[in-house]
């Protein structure tokens, strides 16, 4: 699990890096705030060290 998430993550973050994203905006859901590159990036790995946290909780 801990391999696929880490060759998962490598993959997009590669994706990212071939994006001209200095003017990029776009919207998740039904969020009317617009979403900038380095705003999404914070909130992921945000939401990535919650789940590393559960996951080295589970492992103890």
């Amino acid at each position: 699990m801990i391999k696929t998430f880490i060759e998962t993550r490598t993959h997009l973050v590669n994706h990212f890096h071939k994006v001209d994203h200095s003017e990029i905006r776009f919207f998740i859901g039904n969020d009317k705030r617009p979403y900038t590159y380095e705003r999404y990036l914070k909130i992921f790995l945000h939401h990535d060290e919650h789940h590393k946290k559960q996951i080295e909780n589970l492992l103890g």
